[in-house]
């Protein structure tokens, strides 16, 4: 079976790096995406610092809603 990580974030340099190396290290993801929308702190940074073939890293761009959480996810559903 395939696990895939999905975060969409916003704001969290003050957690980020815990958290994915933390699911680096527990997880068992085969991918980690990690969604940036219009952070105004380092979160982009660091979460780029980890942009690999396991983890990839983009920036949104749009207003966050649930329906953007929807359409994320099945925009990368391949």
């Amino acid at each position: 079976m395939n696990v895939y990580g999905f975060m969409i974030v916003k704001d969290e340099a003050d957690i980020l790096s815990q958290t994915i190396e933390s699911l680096l290290k527990f997880g068992g993801f085969r991918q980690i995406f990690i969604f940036d929308n219009n952070s105004s702190d380092d979160t982009l940074g660091i979460a780029r610092r980890y942009a690999s073939g396991q983890v990839l890293v983009q920036s949104l761009g749009e207003t966050f809603s649930d329906q953007l959480k929807y359409d994320t996810v099945y925009r990368h559903e391949h």
